[in-house]
């Protein structure tokens, strides 16, 4: 059944590059070949042939799944806000950050590393699988996920929740 699934996420992914390349924005496919993404028009991330996830204010910067779990992030040009979409079909908002840094959002092993702000700077935080909520930063600056833009959402983050991020430019 897998392998199946993997097919047809490979054929739809070749059908949606085919007919909708120029309008997206950023696509991500899951192991499971699920493929979820978000268009320059629209203000909610699609799920290849299921349906739309979020509908929030703002541009969505990125929606990434780490196979179980989606999130996206959304901006109003100076503030983002984080949710994340659970396989149970719940939306979790998990925070505001000040914009202006496109990694602000890592996703891995059902763990979830964002940046949230106080108003001033934003930190680091983490959610776990079984929704618990850690503070990893707290520094008087910014500090920022240690991801590329265009990278895969779980660069960054591992299996076990450990989340690399810098601040002030220094891991």
């Amino acid at each position: 059944m897998r392998d199946c699934r993997t097919l047809i996420g490979i054929a739809a992914a070749s059908l949606l590059s085919l007919t909708a390349a120029a309008a997206l924005a950023q696509e991500h496919i899951a192991a499971t070949g699920d493929i979820y993404y978000a268009t320059h028009e629209e203000p909610f991330i699609r799920h290849l042939l299921m349906g739309t996830l979020g509908d929030h204010p703002g541009n969505l910067e990125r929606p990434i799944t780490d196979g179980t779990n989606v999130a996206g992030r959304w901006s109003d040009g100076s503030t983002s806000s984080s949710f994340l979409y659970t396989a149970d079909g719940e939306e979790v908002a998990l925070g505001d950050s000040i914009a202006g840094d496109p990694a602000g959002l890592l996703l891995y092993a059902g763990h979830a590393g964002f940046l949230r702000s106080d108003g001033d700077v934003n930190q680091v935080w983490l959610r776990t699988p079984d929704g618990e909520l850690h503070q990893l930063s707290s520094f008087e600056t910014s500090s920022q996920l240690d991801q590329q833009k265009l990278r895969v959402g779980h660069d960054g983050i591992s299996d076990s929740g450990e989340v690399v991020f810098l601040n002030e430019g220094k891991r």
